[in-house]
């Protein structure tokens, strides 16, 4: 599967529109009626109750989240079921065992949907959810510019300060992402995003952290640019819950990645214990 093409189909390119019935005017092949291509994913594809729209949201906003950090290559384990799965390993893999079933999650043929990919299909729901995400997250989407923008700037063949550089190019015009600057003579990270409750989105900075030198900021940045497609979801909460909050969580999922074994993370885990700034304004 080429994750790279943006170009496929988007789920629900198979519902026919009938506006004279307006409360539900997308209709599928058996002639079932939905009020969306959401709400037709949701009760025709999945097969799911007409629950609240809070809860529905919410669900889908999981399964989103899931299949954008398998399309990253990352495979669940204690970082990933911190930052997406509140720290509950099982349900994380419920989850991924339960998209596997529903086909958004192919294993290559080797009958281990642990090494699975995700299928077409599950790259057609990524771009369905992207697109109809409500007005209250879309200012804050998942994936931002496009799972293959951002896989093209994680796994290119740039690397060091090429990929860091590359990286602050893709995101550029994100309504959330990390940068990096010089405040004070020091070398920073900060983050910026949107808020978006707000109608006039003016970039406000949530979360800054200064370093001694720029290797340890670098050593921080790459560790952030492994997890480029979290970026929206920890502005959210660093603007909720105030810089300090994003400092500790971020500390809890770089601490699962070393025990996990990825001792790349543990100059990151010195910078930002020793050289922590944080505020949020």
């Amino acid at each position: 599967m080429d994750r790279t093409n943006t170009a496929g189909p988007i789920w629900g390119e198979h519902l026919a529109v009938d506006y004279v019935n307006t409360t539900a005017p997308f209709v599928d092949a058996h002639g079932n009626r939905f009020r969306s291509i959401r709400d037709a994913f949701w009760r025709g594809r999945l097969g799911m109750g007409d629950h609240s729209r809070e809860i529905t949201e919410a669900i889908m906003e999981t399964i989103h989240a899931a299949l954008v950090a398998r399309a990253f290559h990352r495979r669940l384990g204690k970082s990933e079921a911190t930052d997406i799965y509140g720290g509950n390993v099982p349900f994380g893999r419920f989850v991924f065992q339960w998209l596997y079933s529903m086909g958004f999650i192919a294993d290559k043929g080797s009958g281990d949907p642990a090494h699975g990919d995700v299928s077409e299909e599950g790259m057609a729901v990524i771009r369905m959810l992207e697109a109809t995400r409500p007005v209250n997250l879309a200012l804050q989407p998942l994936g931002r510019t496009s799972v293959a923008a951002l896989n093209d700037a994680i796994d290119g063949p740039e690397i060091g300060e090429d990929r860091r550089v590359r990286v602050e190019e893709v995101s550029a015009g994100w309504p959330s992402r990390f940068v990096r600057r010089t405040i004070a003579d020091k070398p920073t990270i900060v983050l910026v995003c949107h808020p978006e409750e707000r109608s006039m989105r003016v970039a406000r900075t949530v979360w800054t952290v200064a370093f001694e030198n720029e290797a340890i900021r670098n050593d921080l940045f790459d560790w952030l640019c492994d997890h480029v497609d979290r970026w929206d979801e920890w502005a959210r909460a660093a603007y909720r819950g105030g810089g300090a909050a994003l400092t500790r969580h971020l500390l809890t999922i770089i601490s699962s990645d070393m025990a996990a074994g990825n001792m790349g993370s543990r100059a990151a885990v010195g910078s930002v214990s020793s050289n922590l700034l944080t505020h949020g304004e």
